[in-house]
């Protein structure tokens, strides 16, 4: 929706505020009409060399929109753990609708005809809490708190075998485009999922020595283990993955390793 839109009386009662590194121009009703990056856009985020050395500037912004922080100053080592598995896990789950949509894309001429939302008060209460969010002084913890409920709902949904497939699909397409316009907004998620997740995982492999080429050669291993419905080797073999920092996830589509320190 452009400013154009909106008479003179409404642009006389806009209000500016600034936030992390971003401007917005609210009105009344709590409608974002226009916004722009600052030129210092990561705010005082990029006069910690020491922390971007750690970690991506996104978890230390969603450290700061998760506290209402006024500043990296306020905060600690345990909020930007935090943040950053909480973001791999938004990240994650991003991923995964993406590739759902991918795997579902014959379907996308039939969303508009005969596709439905499922459970739509769920994407309306989302956003009618983001309004309120803003009209509270803008609060980003809130934001971030609503990003969880429906990350947590897109997750059962795309693990839900009894949903029909389109419905998914059009229901997850439209969370993936209501999260990225909201986070978008407050300056987050403008990674591509999977580089974000390889990010992540390569920088855990190296703080962990973790031996990848050993990683790999036991996934095989238990991969043959589990054709071979030699099931207690498989068990075993997922142990010792375990002990060196990696967890294995088992699906109807095979399995999959992750870093274990990203979800303690």
């Amino acid at each position: 929706m452009s400013s154009n839109e909106f008479n003179t009386s409404d642009r006389r009662k806009q209000k500016i505020a600034r936030i992390h590194g971003f401007e917005y121009k609210i009105y009344p009703n709590g409608t974002i009409i226009d916004f722009e990056k600052l030129s210092a856009s990561l705010g005082n985020i990029l006069e910690s060399k020491e922390l971007l050395s750690k970690y991506h500037p996104e978890v230390l912004k969603l450290s700061i929109l998760s506290n209402q922080s006024e500043g990296l100053k306020e905060l600690t080592e345990e909020h930007y753990l935090a943040s950053e598995k909480r973001l791999y896990y938004f990240y994650q789950t991003l991923n995964k609708i993406k590739t759902f949509a991918n795997e579902n894309s014959e379907l996308n001429e039939y969303i508009a005809p005969h596709g439905r939302i499922i459970k739509p008060e769920i994407l309306d209460g989302i956003n009618k809490s983001f309004v309120a969010a803003i009209n509270d002084n803008f609060n980003t913890s809130l934001v971030v708190s609503d990003f969880l409920q429906l990350f947590k709902y897109s997750n059962a949904l795309l693990t839900n075998a009894n949903e029909n497939a389109l419905h998914k699909l059009t229901t997850l397409n439209k969370i993936y485009k209501s999260i990225l316009i909201v986070a978008n907004l407050i300056g987050i998620f403008m990674e591509e999922p999977e580089e974000f997740i390889l990010q992540m995982k390569e920088k855990y492999i190296k703080l962990n020595n973790i031996d990848m080429n050993e990683v790999k050669e036991l996934m095989n291993l238990r991969q043959d283990a589990k054709l071979n419905k030699n099931y207690d080797l498989s068990d075993e073999i997922k142990s010792k993955l375990d002990h060196k920092g990696i967890i294995v996830q088992d699906s109807a589509l095979g399995s999959e390793w992750d870093i274990k320190a990203l979800f303690i």
